[in-house]
């Protein structure tokens, strides 16, 4: 049975009514809830009672987090720093590796050489070919 609204009128009825003063969307809705937000030094961010890891060259600025109903997309300065599947729990902390893959880079205390000279084809000669490792074929 259709539900009857003042007047006499089903819902249907008055739908139909309004339907060609309605505005049309144009195109798929983005629908997200968007709040600022600091990240710390553990390149992490607090939302909604749970931390979200971000990459490691976002720490010490502001970040945007867009929180849609799956996801968690986290963006500075327009960039997307971070994207993660929402947890809806409470006192998770969601890591993703790959955000602290830079960080010993970052600081001489965390780098015991210097990466440039180490990297240098002369200090990669004494290592032999790739095909004389032990997982050559035979």
């Amino acid at each position: 049975m259709a539900k009857s609204l003042p007047g006499d009128r089903t819902v249907w009825q008055v739908f139909e009514a309004e339907r060609p003063h309605l505005v049309p969307i144009g195109g798929p809705f983005d629908g997200f809830h968007a709040i600022q937000a600091s990240v710390s030094k553990t390149c992490l961010v607090r939302f909604d009672n749970n931390k979200y890891s971000v990459a490691a060259r976002a720490v010490g600025r502001p970040v945007e987090i867009q929180a849609y109903a799956d996801r968690v997309v986290i963006r500075q300065d327009g960039a997307v720093v971070a994207e993660h599947r929402r947890r809806y729990s409470r006192g998770e902390t969601i890591y993703d590796p790959w955000h602290y893959v830079p960080m010993p880079i970052r600081g001489p205390v965390c780098v015991p050489f210097d990466m440039r000279a180490a990297e240098t084809p002369q200090n990669l000669a004494p290592l032999g070919p790739p095909s004389a490792g032990p997982f050559a074929s035979r």
